[in-house]
């Protein structure tokens, strides 16, 4: 009787054996079977316990990353209107449609108003964003 390769998966994918990424090396593996997961994914739906386990990679990366670069900045919603107007080359008058005048554009960069439902809406459709970043501010890191 021949005896095979293990058919058990690397360690790091088991249930509760789940250690932190301690290298770039080992990023780099869990990057790699991260990856295959994904690829799987596209072509076909995941196992329950395929799902769990890219879920679980996902957060390794995550609590790795943030142990090495740090947590990221929340942009204020304000912030993250003027990140995307030096983006796109934009003024204030270049937005003042989408809020119903200049100067409203204005209160709302210098923190006297708040955006209105409409005025996220019309931000979100614009910049093709998402409109929680108007409501809840951005996540960002700067690596």
């Amino acid at each position: 009787m021949t005896v095979g390769k293990s058919r058990l998966p690397n360690k790091k994918l088991l249930p509760g054996v789940l250690t932190p990424i301690s290298s770039l090396n080992e990023l780099k593996e869990i990057t790699k079977q991260l990856l295959a997961l994904e690829d799987k994914r596209s072509i076909d739906a995941l196992s329950i316990e395929d799902e769990q386990h890219l879920d679980a990679l996902g957060r390794l990366v995550d609590e790795y990353e943030n142990r090495k670069y740090g947590q990221p900045e929340k942009l204020s919603p304000p912030d993250f209107l003027r990140a995307l107007m030096k983006l796109n080359d934009l003024k204030q008058a270049d937005l003042a449609n989408e809020f119903g005048g200049q100067s409203r554009v204005s209160d709302f960069l210098n923190g006297k108003r708040e955006l209105s439902i409409q005025q996220i809406r019309n931000l979100s459709n614009r910049f093709l964003v998402s409109t929680d970043a108007f409501i809840d501010g951005l996540l960002i890191n700067e690596r």
